[in-house]
């Protein structure tokens, strides 16, 4: 616990950290404005909703793309500055094992991850609902919440599946880290994505990008979702399977990252 609190004292110092959550929730309120100028000057034929309900819907909406990179680049960073200033020696002094440093900034990382999903539940939702109050814009009856916190829930199993990988990279990189980590936790989710344009279910069943969303469409048991969780990874690649593939990207890359870090002589790299 002593790790984690210290790191944490840490990191919430970093420009980068807080300056990207400010961005992101700033950001979202402003998209959220457009859309609200847009339905009050009638510029666009199918009208949004505003309100309770709607305002989460729109949480979700915004967040499942944000989710795709942002807290990947809080893991590159809480590791790759360490190596990038030379401060390996510092954390290390503690008689704590070399895996505990690295669990600690795994955990910071979800900690950030946290505070990403209240803070931009809070203003998103709750901006959206004094619009519903302001806007006469009449309720929406068809919106179904469950759907969207889903998408949510998968990108969160995206992210924790693939944060082992890139501190591993991070680690690999040594003193360019940073750089190779967050551009990785940006780009991978990108160029997996582009798998879909094959439609190929036996290379999308080996990624958690889509793992994770045939995971909870199989979950939801909405209408349609089974089917559409068959498109991405095959009829045959049932919810145990996903979870196993989703288990092997968190476990075997976070294996691999202990296995280099408890080798690597980081404090004779430092002098």
């Amino acid at each position: 616990m002593s790790l984690f609190v210290a790191e944490w004292r840490k990191q919430r110092g970093l420009v980068f950290a807080r300056s990207m959550l400010a961005v992101v929730v700033l950001g979202g309120a402003m998209v959220i404005f457009v859309m609200a100028g847009l339905d009050a000057g009638d510029v666009i034929s199918t009208r949004q909703s505003f309100g309770w309900l709607p305002g989460v819907q729109l949480w979700a909406g915004l967040l499942s793309g944000i989710l795709a990179f942002v807290p990947l680049t809080f893991v590159a960073w809480g590791t790759g500055l360490e190596q990038s200033h030379d401060t390996w020696k510092m954390v290390l002094t503690r008689h704590s094992p070399r895996r505990d440093v690295l669990f600690a900034k795994l955990l910071v990382a979800g900690l950030w991850l946290v505070l990403l999903l209240a803070s931009t539940f809070v203003v998103w939702s709750g901006l959206a609902t004094a619009l519903g109050w302001v806007l006469p814009v009449p309720p929406d009856p068809t919106i179904e919440l469950s759907p969207h916190l889903y998408q949510v829930l998968g990108s969160v199993l995206r992210v924790i599946s693939l944060a082992p990988s890139i501190m591993l990279l991070t680690l690999l990189a040594r003193s360019n880290g940073t750089l190779v980590g967050s551009l990785t936790g940006v780009l991978a989710p990108l160029a997996v994505n582009l798998t879909a344009l094959w439609q190929e279910p036996s290379l999308n069943r080996l990624t958690p990008v889509f793992t994770s969303d045939a995971l909870v469409l199989r979950l939801s048991e909405a209408p349609g979702a089974a089917e559409a969780a068959d498109r991405l990874v095959g009829a045959s690649f049932g919810s145990l399977a996903c979870v196993m593939v989703l288990l092997a990207w968190l476990v075997l890359p976070l294996v691999g990252a202990f296995w280099h870090f408890e080798r690597r002589d980081v404090l004779s790299e430092s002098e």
